[in-house]
């Protein structure tokens, strides 16, 4: 048996209970190998659409009920929502009701579509959900998953959980000997939750220096070579560690042409490596946060 998060939880807990109810959990709905696939594009008019589909592993015990996408934001400014919230379906009258409660707090997003039958909501821990029917079972993918945003790509937390019937696993509250406690109960539930990271949209603080931003730059290139997979020739990453580098050598001598030309380089090196070198989430990450450089590298000329 392959031990992971949700195996060592059971067992702290399974050992301090009867042995029938140890079988119990046996049947506990495990996710495992989950896999999301982003597509990010922007419009003439500076938003981004983000596409998911989300993949469950054949050899996962449960189905996918729902997954959520951090959205939390600390940054200065106060996020703009003009052009993304349309309509009067469920979901952006939902969004309506809670954003003002949440304003400053979350980076605003729009919906574009789900698949039938599931839907899209906000919640109040500053997530963005998605969850309904058909579940997907072991081996299935599903798709798209699509919402709008002012935001460029950033690497945000990802939240997977199974279809998870409390009544299926636990006794009733009425039942005189009961085998978990209510807290044990959310251990074992949340135990089963699948944790992994995605590109999600994020607003840059727009005070943070040059030189400040060119190392966020730096930190998403090492995670997508070094951590996350989304670049795998370690030749390309090695030349797109050296023109940032030289980058923020440039930013630190006030050499803002040179700052400028060495990026321009560094954007042509990613363009030209997307789907060879560089999977989408690896391409849009780089890309659309080194434009974003590189604009307010000429707004300061």
């Amino acid at each position: 048996m392959k031990i992971t998060k949700s195996t060592i939880v059971i067992l702290l807990i399974t050992s301090s209970i009867p042995l029938y109810a140890q079988e119990i959990l046996k049947e506990l709905p495990v996710l495992v190998g989950i896999e999301i696939r982003a597509l990010v594009n922007v419009n003439e008019e500076g938003v981004f659409k983000y596409s998911y589909a989300i993949q469950n592993d054949s050899s996962s015990s449960g189905n996918i009920f729902q997954f959520e996408i951090d959205l939390r934001f600390s940054g200065t400014q106060l996020p703009d929502t003009t052009g993304l919230i349309e309509g009067d379906s469920f979901e952006n009258r939902a969004f309506r009701r809670i954003y003002p409660t949440l304003k400053g707090r979350i980076v605003p997003v729009g919906f574009s579509g789900v698949p039938d039958r599931w839907n899209t909501i906000i919640t109040k821990s500053l997530k963005l959900n998605f969850g309904g029917y058909p579940l997907i079972k072991p081996g299935g993918i599903l798709g798209p998953f699509t919402v709008k945003s002012y935001g460029v790509p950033s690497i945000r937390r990802i939240t997977v959980r199974p279809q998870f019937d409390v009544d299926e696993y636990f006794p009733s509250i009425n039942d005189t000997l009961p085998i978990f406690n209510f807290k044990e109960m959310d251990t074992l539930k949340k135990s089963t939750y699948y944790f992994l990271e995605s590109l999600g949209p994020w607003l840059p603080d727009s005070t943070l220096s040059l030189e400040s931003f060119t190392d966020t730059l730096e930190t998403f290139r090492f995670r997508s070579c070094e951590e996350l997979g989304w670049a795998n020739d370690t030749t390309v990453c090695g030349q797109l560690e050296n023109q940032l580098s030289e980058v923020k050598t440039a930013l630190q001598n006030q050499d803002s042409v040179q700052a400028a030309n060495v990026l321009a380089e560094f954007i042509e090196l990613v363009k030209a490596e997307i789907e060879t070198s560089l999977t989408s989430e690896g391409y849009a990450l780089l890309f659309f946060n080194s434009e974003y450089l590189a604009e307010r590298l000429r707004g300061e000329d």
